[in-house]
């Protein structure tokens, strides 16, 4: 009989020992439920980053082409730019030769004027010598002829 006494506390032992193997276990299961429930957390994050930089990926590309757009438009506004100032500078180189030529006119006209007007007085002095040349022979028409007459002889 000591064989099935040492056979029962064998057993009993073996079934002290299955459940604190059973106790193992299942706290093995609820750990990897655990792990299994971060592990789906982990994976539904990076799901959602990834669906995230997808978006983002196509907004960069949009961007990027809107990018070029206005680049090209930035290249042809500059050249627009360059042009008109090519104009600018000649309008300019322009204006300052007409400038000139108007200074140059004025200078002329007042020439013209001075001259206009020193004619003017002369004239007005030869009119006044006239007048009184015009007069004086008047003068001598409304005599007498006799008188006339005796002044030339």
């Amino acid at each position: 009989m000591s064989n099935i006494q040492e056979l029962e506390k064998r057993v009993t032992a073996a079934e002290r020992g299955l459940e604190e193997v059973r106790i193992l276990a299942v706290g093995a299961s609820e750990d990897t439920a655990d792990y299994r429930a971060v592990l789906k957390g982990h994976t539904a994050s990076l799901n959602a980053l990834r669906v995230t930089q997808l978006e983002q990926s196509a907004a960069l590309e949009k961007l990027s082409g809107v990018v070029g757009q206005q680049s090209e438009v930035l290249g042809k506004q500059s050249e627009v730019i360059a042009q008109q100032s090519a104009v600018l500078q000649q309008l300019t180189a322009e204006f300052k030769v007409m400038r000139e030529a108007q200074f140059q006119h004025a200078v002329e006209v007042r020439t013209v004027r001075e001259t206009q007007m020193r004619h003017y007085v002369e004239h007005e002095a030869s009119f006044a010598e006239i007048k009184s040349s015009t007069n004086r022979i008047e003068r001598l028409m409304k005599r007498p002829d006799a008188e006339f007459e005796n002044r030339d002889s």
